[in-house]
């Protein structure tokens, strides 16, 4: 620890953002030391990047507030070490070596670039001839982004200035182009900064713990791995483990290499050996037969692998080190110990005489050897028995007592279980420095990583390599021994701890206490000695978990309820608001759930994304308890989160009919189609049936938009008084919304049950528009279809199903458009015309669905004859070529005279059957041949009761007397468009479509650019944090995360995006 150090926020920091915040970058500028008293032993001060100077304790009173960013600055090099990625002769500043590849070592920058493979293991070398620390792999750790001044920062004069006016005045910013050492004194301690106008000259930061220049705006440097750096004033040396002696077993790592010859076993789990044997020799089912059997030594491979003969086997097998066991040499008359742990002793004893319940007595118990067998099994006299043993459960007592102690005195008994131990339960036996640390390293990373929302196996993982790690150091650590004792529920040992060391009850060791790891565990008569003993039971971890959260995750009701009874607080919030009910519910733990509602927990507390434990268990479908959140007395079921959804808009949101149905039930339905549990709810809220969102969606419009037919039908079937006609914010119906989507099948039962077809949105369009305009934009013709779409397209089934419910051809949108008009395709245009004699009945039977023209209409009967009509005498007729002037019914088309008429069957452009066909009058002298108005269009509307046709019909609309006679105008009727081209697909409507078009795209556009930009959870800030999964929020929502909320992965690294 020297002056220059670059330093950053370290593990115990509590000092808000006194540097800036985190990731920004100091450097150390003096050294405390003993009898000072601004700057005590142990501490030192720290000269921020941005201008803030300040001491902070590295070491003292046991806490370390900084971490060592480079110590490159004070001179650190590594002589005849070269980075093995970008080649740098020598490295500088901090080491790092792979632990899975030899001789294979990494630069800083290299290391924290993710250079070589990120799934080894590194061990972090903080300078020559320290030893190293391993800390692990980098995969899926959290990394910082390092800010201050780096290439890119704007500078201004620093605390330790001392060169005039060099730089144009004190209120000058300079821009620094590169960070370099200063000859072969220091590296990265001087920046090179460039003056306006041109003036470029190198400056210290951190050489000889100088500070020349303070950031105005910050650089940014490389990202680092903040669990992987040391702390500031913590030596090397006290990280290193030393390595428990013992001759009973021994293994690779404690014992150096294994020699030929030797006897040796596999005393793992099947599981662990197979994790441990990736990229040592691999994994063979077979290998699993080998477990427990002795082997014997063949060759050691240049990897430092061992190959193993076993009798009776072909094949020889290559393991891992660390996955062996070395084999005691038995004579017979040795005393030998036999394991204590009673249900590894049963399993081993799996085809070496096997297990009788007598047994027990012998466990921990010293014996003598009487014979032994030719296949390796020792028969011992013990406790006045004699007993066939696996010699893998016995100790040769002989070794215990060379280590300084008699049989059964503390020390062998530590000794043996620590064997027992290393041997058997840990992923790796090896008790060398190296693999200690390596078990260290993962108990330390539950820290990094860890999560109460993690998946249960990660969990018990993590809980059992901290129990692992602690076991190690229980020798000469009490803390460790108090949560190791807790973790395994042995209540009189702990017992005997506290009462020895009663302030040591709230230990932590690797983020946990006793009490959690205990309420985690199940071991309720341990929670029970701890709040007895005067536990917190309100403590929190790093990420805000309480023991009640660690009961909740690890479904425990009785340790649950023996911590709400010494006073947890059933509502307290982890930092992503999670309360312990959260917990237990996402985890689907009914039980847990029942326990904490017992005590009235909050059943309306929102976590970080506004959902309270009813939107949890609805979006998993833990119907159970779902049911028992409904039971519960003071549920809220109007509550929204932060996307604006209540508990009956998640449920058809997601397609949960059972859910849906129980919100809306009014009545006894069979139970058989409805829980119980959720045919309660609309008991008690009934109004949330027509409630909708901010935008005005209803859970019917939900439902209807996102095709879940089930839903919508149960939604109808169990509340007949829903209103199926209700309108979003958008005017749109439940209707027009599933026709929008093509829904056929819920488009079918809301016609059935009552949805008015003729309900336009806020811009005029009926469902029958959408629907003809989906069909047009998706056909690529003007007439004719360029994309020939089968008659099971569901735009035909949708037309035919509007059509038949009374669905109005002729109604105009905002844009003075029809449904007929704007219909490309000649097959749907067929089912629109012969459908028309139809829709006129049945809106004649029922005037009340009727939509009122868009204009005055004195005769709406002539009115609807004469749209189809032509009065424009240029039409000839297809057979004889003289002027055509018979009109067809039904179409209305006009294609042909009189006299040709009576030969057709069927009009030639629609293919409908002619009827009947009748004489249209002749335009007469007082007519236009062009609209008077625009002169661009026929005139095509009858004034009345002039009876002048002189404008066509957009200029028509705006005129309130007749320009020829001066008379006011009391009717409109149309009919001036040439013979047959109304319903027509005019050059007019094409530009309309296209138009409509490119909306559409533009729309689409936008909503695509708002997505990108707008936060996904509060749709109010801008987005402007990254994760490495893709996805990104603002950086108020950012800074609580531990889950991507759109993916749930863990986030490893939040970006800064910068507009």
């Amino acid at each position: 620890m020297e002056v220059g150090c670059r330093v950053v926020r370290g593990p115990d920091w509590k000092w808000e953002d006194q540097d800036g915040g985190e990731g920004h970058v100091g450097t150390v500028v003096v050294v405390g030391r003993s009898g000072s008293v601004s700057s005590p032993d142990k501490t030192v001060v720290v000269q921020w990047d941005g201008g803030t100077r300040t001491n902070y304790r590295c070491g003292f009173q046991g806490a370390f507030d900084l971490s060592l960013f480079d110590n490159g600055p004070i001179g650190v090099v590594h002589p005849n070490v070269h980075c093995n990625e970008c080649n740098k002769q020598a490295i500088e500043g901090m080491r790092w070596e792979c632990c899975d590849c030899p001789n294979y070592n990494l630069c800083s920058v290299c290391y924290m670039n993710d250079k070589h493979a990120i799934d080894h293991g590194f061990s972090r070398v903080e300078a020559h001839g320290k030893p190293g620390v391993f800390v692990g792999n980098r995969l899926g750790k959290c990394k910082i982004q390092a800010r201050g001044i780096f290439p890119g920062a704007q500078v201004k004069r620093g605390p330790d200035w001392d060169w005039g006016n060099q730089d144009g005045g004190p209120q000058s910013i300079g821009l620094v182009l590169d960070v370099r050492g200063w000859e072969t004194e220091s590296f990265r301690s001087v920046a090179c900064v460039r003056w306006k106008p041109t003036s470029t000259n190198v400056y210290r930061v951190g050489h000889k713990g100088k500070v020349d220049l303070s950031s105005v705006t910050d650089g940014l440097g490389y990202s680092y791995y903040k669990n992987h750096l040391p702390k500031l004033g913590q030596r090397p040396e006290t990280l290193i483990i030393p390595p428990v002696n013992n001759s009973a077993f021994t293994t690779a790592g404690s014992a150096g290499m294994f020699e030929v010859g030797e006897r040796v076993r596999v005393l793992l789990c099947a599981s662990t050996l197979k994790d441990m044997q990736e990229g040592h020799g691999g994994w063979n089912d077979q290998m699993e037969e080998v477990i427990g059997l002795m082997g014997t030594v063949h060759r050691i491979t240049e990897r430092g692998d061992v190959r193993v003969q076993y009798p009776g086997f072909a094949n020889r097998w290559t393991f891992h080190p660390a996955a062996l066991t070395k084999v005691d040499e038995f004579r017979v008359n040795d005393k030998v110990r036999i394991m204590n742990d009673q249900e590894l002793v049963k399993r081993l004893q799996c085809g070496h005489g096997e297990w009788a319940n007598e047994m027990t007595v012998a466990l921990d118990k010293v014996g003598q050897v009487l014979k032994i067998y030719s296949d390796g099994d020792i028969r011992v006299a013990v406790a006045g028995y004699h007993w066939t043993f696996n010699p893998a459960v016995l100790v040769k007592e002989a070794s215990a007592v060379a280590q300084g102690g008699q049989p059964g005195s503390p020390q062998v008994r530590q000794a043996t279980a620590y064997n027992e131990l290393q041997g058997i339960l840990q992923p790796s036996s090896s008790t060398s420095p190296y693999a200690l640390q390596r078990q260290q390293h993962e108990c330390a990373a539950t820290e990094e990583n860890g999560n109460v929302q993690q998946p249960l196996g990660e969990i018990d993982e993590s809980l059992r390599l901290l129990l692992d790690h602690l076991r190690i150091n229980s020798s000469t650590d009490i803390g460790s021994m108090i949560v190791s004792e807790a973790g395994l529920g042995h209540v009189e040992k702990l017992k005997n701890l506290l009462k020895a060391h009663p302030e040591k009850v709230d230990i932590v060791r690797s983020d946990k206490t006793a009490l959690q790891i205990a309420s985690h565990q199940g071991f309720t008569a341990v929670v029970e000695l701890l709040v007895q003993l005067g536990a917190n039971v309100n403590l929190q971890d790093s990420e805000g978990d309480t023991a009640l959260h660690y009961a909740a995750f690890g479904n425990q009701p009785s340790a649950a309820t023996a911590l709400l009874k010494g006073g947890a607080d059933g509502n307290k919030r982890n930092k992503n608001k999670c309360s312990p009910l959260h917990v237990a519910v996402n985890k689907g733990h009914s039980e847990v759930v029942k326990t904490l509602l017992c005590y009235s927990c909050n059943v309306n507390a929102q976590d970080s994304f506004g959902d309270t434990v009813l939107h949890d268990a609805i979006a998993k479908d833990f119907t159970e308890i779902v049911e028992l959140l409904v039971h519960f007395q003071g549920i809220d079921l109007s509550v929204k989160n932060k996307r604006g959804f209540n508990c009956l808009h998640h449920a058809a949101l997601k397609g949960n009919e059972s859910v849906s149905i129980a919100f809306h039930l009014s009545k006894v339905v069979n139970p058989s189609h409805v829980d119980r549990a959720v045919s309660l709810i609309v008991t008690k809220r009934p109004d949330l049936l027509n409630v909708g969102k901010d935008d005005g969606f209803s859970a019917l419009h939900l439902a209807s938009l996102n095709g879940h037919f089930s839903v919508v039908n149960a939604l109808i079937e169990a509340c007949p008084e829903i209103d199926v006609n209700l309108r979003n914010g958008r005017q749109q119906t439940a209707l027009l919304l599933a026709v929008d989507k093509r829904h056929v099948a819920i488009t079918k039962l809301l016609l059935e049950k009552g949805a008015h077809v003729n309900l336009a949105d806020e811009v005029g369009d009926s469902p029958l528009h959408v629907v003809v305009m989906y069909h047009s934009l998706k056909t690529g013709g003007s007439n004719v279809s360029k994309k020939e779409l089968p008659r099971s397209e569901p735009s035909f089934m949708i037309t035919k199903l509007l059509m038949d419910h009374g669905a109005n051809a002729n109604q105009r949108n905002q844009h003075n458009k029809t449904p007929l008009q704007l219909c490309r395709d000649t097959r749907l245009k067929e089912i629109l015309l012969t459908r028309s004699k139809t829709t006129s009945e049945a809106s004649a039977k029922k005037p009340e669905e009727a939509t009122p023209p868009s204009l005055d209409e004195t005769d709406s009967a002539q009115a609807r004859s004469l749209s189809a009509v032509s009065k424009e005498t240029d039409v000839k007729c297809r057979l004889c070529g003289n002027t055509a002037d018979a009109r067809f019914d039904p179409c209305g088309h006009v294609l042909a005279c009189m006299d040709c008429a009576a030969m057709l069957r069927k009009c030639f452009v629609c293919r409908a059957v002619v009827e009947s066909f009748q004489e249209i009058p002749q335009r007469g002298d007082g007519e236009e041949s062009q609209c008077v108005v625009c002169c661009d269009e026929p005139p095509s509307v009858k004034f009345e009761p002039c009876g002048h046709m002189i404008a066509c019909r957009d200029c028509a609309v705006r005129m309130r007397k007749c320009l020829k006679c001066k008379r006011a105008i009391t009717g409109k009727i149309w009919s001036g468009a040439p013979a047959g081209q109304l319903p027509e697909f005019s050059e007019k409507d094409e530009k309309y479509l296209e138009t409509l078009h490119s909306l559409l795209s533009l729309q689409a556009h936008v909503r695509e650019m708002e997505d990108a930009n707008m936060c996904a959870i509060c749709l109010e800030r801008r987005r402007n944090v990254a994760f490495l999964c893709g996805h990104g929020t603002c950086a108020d929502c950012a800074s609580s995360l531990e889950v991507c909320p759109m993916c749930r992965k863990p986030i490893s690294q939040k970006i800064q995006l910068f507009s």
